[in-house]
């Protein structure tokens, strides 16, 4: 990644914001790119991190270019390993929650577009959609306030679309801890 790049990131994780230009810019500069690496996307995560402030062009960005990286630049393309999804979740969760919607929506784009993926990614994305169903908090239930136990049609099809993953038409096999994490919704 050059100096310039660099600097458009620092300057807009600085002011807190990322504009339509930026995106439009970062997209521009990083389909240039044959593959992406590590720096590239630390910086994308410093920036959802720190822009509070986010252009609506700046969601689908962010959560379309992390899962190319995770799905088909990662080795083995494809498939996320449990190194990797460890190293997501890390990236995306603070004391074991995930931060913002954007996030909980490149889980699932990432769950839905690789092949395979390890038990503890999908159960890590089921618990945040039973956290937000059983306490009413966290970033799945912003900009609404539901009494807890409410579950939204959204919520409802975020589950279907985590269990019909893969690129199947329906789950080939549910775990036990899927099945877990159902049972706690559902409760």
């Amino acid at each position: 990644m050059s100096s310039f790049k660099i600097l458009a990131i620092d300057e807009i994780c600085q002011r807190g914001s990322v504009r339509e230009v930026d995106v439009t810019l970062l997209r521009r500069t990083f389909a240039r790119e044959a593959q992406l690496g590590p720096s590239a996307i630390e910086a994308l995560l410093r920036i959802n991190s720190l822009a509070r402030v986010q252009d609506s062009a700046w969601p689908d960005f962010f959560v379309e270019t992390l899962t190319d990286y995770v799905v088909r630049e990662l080795e083995p393309a494809g498939y996320v390993t449990a190194a990797h999804a460890g190293w997501l979740i890390a990236r995306v969760s603070t004391a074991g929650r995930v931060r913002t919607k954007t996030e909980h929506d490149l889980l699932r784009n990432i769950i839905d577009k690789a092949r395979w993926v390890p038990e503890s990614l999908l159960v890590y994305a089921l618990n945040e959609i039973k956290i937000a169903v059983a306490d009413g908090t966290g970033p799945l239930r912003m900009g609404g306030v539901l009494p807890p136990g409410t579950m939204t049609l959204p919520e409802i099809e975020q589950v279907r679309q985590l269990l019909f993953a893969y690129g199947a038409d329906g789950p080939s096999a549910i775990t036990q801890a899927e099945i877990d994490a159902l049972l706690d919704i559902d409760a």
